[in-house]
């Protein structure tokens, strides 16, 4: 529906700017899932988002005329619940309004991460950051481990709605 072509073009939007950074740098870093219209209606429709089904026309029209793509390395940041909320309690800076909210969602985004990485062999990482000194190396080292040519990005939008059909999140 509306609500859902409303969330594929806000992630849309920001595409053409990561595309036309990456013709400028030798890396572009995204802070989000650009198919998070997708993967939040699968985690959280309860909550007002579209669900997976409403989110997949407007993103298979995205995806078909090149306005949105799967990035060619994911990685998904992960700590312990523990480690989350130790963070919380000692960063008064900030607010952290739906930290419990978000807290939610890292179960469910990592077993849909999981899914990617499936589909996507070298092309998904789940790096923890216990050891941030370290994530450097290790997103270059994904990097270059990175199998050659672009991902096809309508096959793994349908798989990744397909994985969302048949998993409960």
């Amino acid at each position: 529906g509306a609500a859902a072509a409303w969330f594929v073009a806000r992630d849309a939007a920001r595409w053409p700017r990561a595309a036309a950074l990456a013709h400028e740098a030798p890396l572009v870093a995204l802070d989000g899932d650009p198919f998070k219209a997708l993967c939040y209606g699968w985690i959280d429709a309860d909550d007002g988002r579209p669900a997976p089904s409403a989110a997949l026309p407007p993103l298979r029209y995205a995806v078909d005329r090149g306005a949105l793509e799967f990035p060619d390395l994911g990685d998904l940041l992960g700590a312990p619940e523990a480690e989350l909320r130790a963070r919380r309690a000692g960063d008064p800076t900030r607010t952290r309004r739906h930290f419990e909210t978000h807290l939610r969602l890292v179960a469910p985004q990592r077993r849909y991460f999981v899914a990617l990485r499936e589909a996507m062999p070298g092309r998904v990482v789940l790096l923890p950051t216990d050891d941030r000194d370290g994530l450097p190396r290790a997103v270059r080292d994904a990097l270059a481990a990175l199998p050659p040519g672009a991902p096809d990005h309508a096959r793994l939008l349908a798989h990744a709605a397909a994985w969302m059909a048949a998993h409960a999140p």
